[in-house]
């Protein structure tokens, strides 16, 4: 890969990660170091916690010791468990960098990755060996059989099965050299309170991977608990997480009431898919694994992962003061914590009932309007440590939400559009560098470049993504898959084409943490312009990339768009920028009338070239990019990219405030603007043949005259003015009778609720008041278009004067549906 100054610049690149690059192409054993290397730098990310600048112990220990940490894959308990694990140790003293050195090690889930891994830790001269999970344990332990380094370990469901010498009966019967705790998951709790919510629940679905002993101990349980409440449960086994999905697909088709999740790993990495199976189903997902409530489980039960991390590296933080790890007693350690969604038992196809002291013990809820409550965890943090004089330290500051900005390259759109979503986020309240903590990457086009920030970002710890063109988007979520960061993409021709996840139909089908506004590029309204302003035109020419998804979509609509109007569309395909020049020089030598240049990243970044090439020619070029300062194409039509991030940004900041990003419809958005060039127009070959309507000249935003004067003018004079609020002095002295309105919407997100905000607003104006002479009902649809149907027979029937639908598939079903009002 070739390195320039702007790309370092753009992602600071060391000389360490360069050299793992090359070692991938030696020779077996050195590929064999470099999986392992590889695995520790997608694992080596600092905690998430801000841990405490003095230690608690008497003591602080004068060793630097070496230490090296096994997490089996990259979800969110897991990293939980690992930056609790770093709070604990420093809790008895041991801080990374001044005492502690760290190794982390994260086998992505492949358990021969692990094992490898495990003989590379017990040949590595540590002091101590600390694992996550189950499996993480086995490895090291089975590694450790004759070595017997210490290690200690955590976030293992049930230590007796493990096959590593710990007793049922007596928890001091252990190897000395190994300690832990275990963590059986509360699975009689979990079924309980599905009964509970559900008194008629008669049959329950789980998917498992037998190879997990974990996830065999947690099934007999269920097994027992499901005999007990009179519960069939239907089992489904997979051996990867590739095969979870058809395994719940399966289990809905045989008519389960609901699905449970335990403690599987090979589950969890691919939870969304068993929620997607359940959704389509109509039935809910329950789970002994918090926290998945954002991702549209109904409930999670189950342990506070970085209290049992907090647990483990506190264990860790007295062995290295001196505890001797034989004199430990491997018990069971279940700090609980209980979360729910509300908002997931609308809509199912069975009744399922919140109780309300379920909310008032869940650490965290989802609302019935999708809104997330959380509640502080007294354990969830690290105590402050005491000052020298007994006085404890000033409080540090609310924690400032982090976020990072994926854009692909370097335009001028781009910018724009990035420029956007800061802006947005700045009106609603989040300004970089007080409120939020931005940080913006950019590959510079480089694939190789980008695939290597999209990890980094993935595993960043970021509270919020936002990505900028599709490529970004592509790759960022392809790194995000397994650690569901919550995720929100723009400027995007077509979501659904991606491969990321996105329904082409269903606006809330995409994955529960991933979501955005598409800008579906008006190739057909550019067309159209273009034979409007040359009614004989005949022959067009487009440069593109077909490996860009973006440009593949507007080709269709471009090759549509020309059949109908009797176009030849004379097409030649580039595969890189610097490829552009020769092939706007060949797609010339075609004789076309005019070359249109779609939103193609790769023929962008030579787009000047094109320009030059066409003005010597004497032909025209028209695009989808109005810029402020056109660049010398006859006439651009497309979205305003900085309007388009300024919404993005905006619906960040209601992501950021709770709102789950599973309630956020994707929609495509594209905020027309028009720019014709005069100066350019009159410069042609052929201008006779090219002239701009008045009409056309009266609906541009941005014109350039013969001179070359730019005009940036008023919105066009077509788009209806706003309506005057009406004078106070016209209104009636006596305030307007008493009416009754209802809103009906499919899902709660920023658009509606903004939506309901302007029409209360309106009738304030004219009089009414809440409480007073107005009285107001709404409901959605929970995202499900089967929902809307009984939704507005209900408001039908009510004493409502007004029911006002919002959304277009709300409208349709009204306009069928609504007889009495």
């Amino acid at each position: 890969m070739a390195l320039n100054r702007n790309m370092l610049t753009a992602y600071p690149l060391h000389m360490s990660g360069i050299l793992r690059s090359l070692a991938l192409g030696l020779t077996l054993i050195g590929a064999t170091s470099a999986l392992l290397l590889f695995s520790d730098l997608r694992s080596r990310v600092k905690p998430t916690v801000d841990l405490p600048a003095e230690s608690t112990a008497t003591h602080a220990p004068a060793k630097k010791m070496r230490i090296a940490i096994l997490q089996h894959g990259s979800i969110k308990n897991l990293d939980d468990g690992r930056d609790g694990a770093l709070a604990g140790l420093a809790e008895q003293g041991w801080r990374e960098g001044e005492n502690l050195e760290i190794q982390r090690y994260n086998a992505e889930g492949d358990m021969a990755v692990a094992q490898t891994i495990a003989k590379a830790m017990v040949g590595g001269q540590y002091d101590l060996m600390l694992t996550i999970t189950t499996t993480s344990l086995q490895a090291v332990a089975n590694a450790n059989k004759s070595t017997k380094l210490p290690h200690i370990f955590g976030l293992v469901t049930d230590p007796y099965s493990a096959g590593v010498g710990i007793n049922r009966e007596n928890h001091l019967d252990h190897p000395a050299h190994l300690a832990g705790y275990g963590t059986m998951q509360p699975v009689e709790l979990a079924f309980k309170t599905a009964r509970r919510m559900n008194p008629a629940l008669a049959k329950v679905g789980v998917v498992w991977n037998a190879a997990e002993t974990n996830s065999e101990a947690q099934v007999k349980l269920a097994r027992k608990v499901c005999a007990e409440l009179n519960i069939e449960l239907l089992e489904s086994t997979v051996e990867n997480s590739a095969g979870v999905g058809e395994a719940a697909a399966a289990l809905v088709a045989r008519g389960v009431d609901a699905i449970w999740a335990g403690g599987d790993v090979t589950v969890i990495t691919a939870m969304e898919t068993v929620i997607s199976a359940a959704r389509k189903g109509r039935i809910p997902v329950f789970s002994v694994v918090p926290s998945n409530i954002k991702r549209g489980m109904l409930f999670d039960v189950g342990a506070d992962y970085f209290e049992v991390g907090r647990i483990t590296g506190e264990l860790a933080g007295e062995f290295l003061n001196g505890r001797s790890l034989a004199s430990v007693s491997i018990d069971n350690r279940m700090p609980e914590t209980f979360c729910i969604n509300v908002q997931a038992a609308a809509g199912l196809r069975d009744k399922w009932t919140v109780p309300d002291d379920l909310i008032a013990k869940a650490a965290s809820y989802i609302d019935a309007q999708g809104v997330e409550h959380s509640k502080p965890a007294p354990k969830s943090t690290v105590t402050a440590p005491k000052s020298a004089t007994g006085v404890p330290p000033v409080s540090a500051p609310a924690r400032v939400p982090r976020l990072a900005i994926v854009q692909h390259n370097t335009q001028p759109i781009f910018d724009a559009g990035t420029q956007g979503m800061l802006d947005g986020l700045a009106e609603a309240g989040y300004r970089d560098g007080s409120t939020l903590a931005v940080r913006k990457f950019n590959p510079l086009g480089d694939s190789n470049l980008a695939n290597a920030i999209a990890v980094e970002v993935a595993q960043g710890g970021y509270d919020l993504i936002l990505t900028a063109t599709t490529p970004s988007l592509q790759t960022v979520a392809n790194a995000n898959r397994s650690r569901h960061t919550p995720h929100l993409f723009a400027l995007v021709a077509d979501p659904s084409a991606t491969g990321v996840g996105v329904s082409a139909t269903d606006p809330l089908g995409h994955p529960s943490h991933l979501s955005g506004y598409g800008t579906r590029l008006p190739v057909i309204s550019a067309f159209r312009i273009a034979r409007e302003i040359n009614p004989s035109l005949k022959t067009v020419g487009v440069l593109w990339n077909s490996s860009e998804v973006n440009s593949e979509v507007q080709l269709r609509d471009a090759r549509q768009v020309c059949t109908e109007l009797g176009i030849q569309l004379v097409e030649v395909n580039v595969d890189s920028t610097n490829a552009v020049s020769e092939a706007a020089a060949v797609l010339l030598s075609r004789n076309v009338e005019a070359v249109f240049i779609p939103g193609d990243i790769t023929v962008l970044g030579a787009v000047n070239n094109v320009l030059q090439l066409a003005r010597r020619a004497g032909i025209p070029v028209f695009s989808l990019f109005p810029s402020a300062q056109p660049k010398g194409e006859l006439f651009n039509v497309g979205a305003d990219y900085h309007e388009v991030g300024r919404q993005t940004g905006l619906l960040a900041a209601e992501v950021l405030r709770g709102v789950p990003v599973a309630s956020i419809p994707v929609k495509n958005i594209v905020p027309e603007r028009l720019a014709l060039n005069e100066q350019v127009r009159s410069q042609l070959r052929d201008a006779a043949h090219w002239n701009f309507p008045a009409a056309l000249n009266a609906r541009a935003g941005l014109y350039v005259d013969a001179s070359g004067k730019l005009e940036n003018r008023t919105p066009p004079a077509s788009a209806a003015a706003p309506s005057a609020p009406v004078a106070p002095a016209a209104r009636a002295t006596a305030p307007p009778p008493l009416l009754k309105i209802a809103f009906a919407y499919l899902s709660s997100e920023p658009g509606s609720d903004a939506c309901i905000r302007g029409v209360l607003d309106g009738l304030r104006e004219l009089g009414y008041e809440e409480n007073k002479n107005l009285q107001i009902r709404s409901a959605h649809a929970q995202g499900e278009i089967a929902n809307i149907i009984p939704l507005l027979q209900n408001f039908d029937h009510s004493d409502v004067d007004i029911i006002i639908p919002l959304s277009t598939p709300v409208i349709q079903t009204a306009c069928t549906h609504v007889k009495n009002k």
